[in-house]
């Protein structure tokens, strides 16, 4: 793959960080991906709101899944978070959680984080060996594999590809720390003589 150089990706921090990319949009996304997995040494880390497992014969999906396992076979560490949040579908973790693909992923030794369904989940996002990251539009499916217009980019940023694992992390965290259970609706009539607010968040355009 040609790595043309580019302007330095934006960092969490706000500063800038040297970023090489390559455009992977439609067709071409799938020969890069595969090739990405195939030569991984280290890490695997997959964030995606559509993952379309249970897929039988040759078809991109299994090849890409076949690709997973076989990097499993080979010592790398894989990581995938799965979105179980859509509104035409009823009770998909459970789906997912049944589904004998992933059961296949697990039994390799993936780690699977299926996020609640209360949160969607809307990346797609790979992060290989700390180093490359693949960003897009493209959902892991057949229809988006083969079918459709699908923007992608491949950034060979190692500063870039720890912002994301970063975010990943802090996702997490956050959901753990609120679970749907612990909390309480907030009503502003519950306020006894107001609330102090911090001048930044009015303030600071971050915000």
């Amino acid at each position: 793959l040609a790595i043309l150089a580019a302007p330095a990706t934006q960092a969490d921090t706000g500063e800038f960080v040297p970023a090489k990319v390559t455009d992977i949009s439609d067709r071409a996304y799938e020969k890069a991906v595969s090739h990405l997995i195939d030569n991984a040494k280290s890490s695997i880390v997959i964030s995606m709101y559509t993952v379309t497992l249970g897929t039988s014969g040759r078809n991109p999906m299994s090849l890409l899944i076949g690709d997973v396992l076989e990097a499993r076979e080979r010592g790398v560490a894989v990581t995938l978070y799965l979105n179980t949040c859509f509104k035409d579908q009823e009770s998909p973790a459970s789906r997912l959680a049944a589904d004998a693909e992933l059961k296949r992923l697990k039994d390799a030794g993936c780690t699977v984080v299926l996020f609640p369904s209360n949160r969607r989940l809307h990346d797609k996002l790979i992060i290989v060996d700390g180093r490359w990251v693949v960003e897009g539009s493209t959902n892991w499916s057949i229809s988006a594999l083969r079918q459709n217009y699908e923007s992608a980019t491949l950034i060979d940023s190692p500063g870039l590809a720890d912002v994301k694992l970063k975010r990943l992390a802090i996702r997490l965290d956050s959901l753990d720390a609120a679970k749907p259970s612990a909390r309480k609706p907030f009503y502003a009539d519950e306020l006894s003589g107001g609330a102090d607010i911090p001048e930044a968040l009015l303030t600071d355009k971050r915000y």
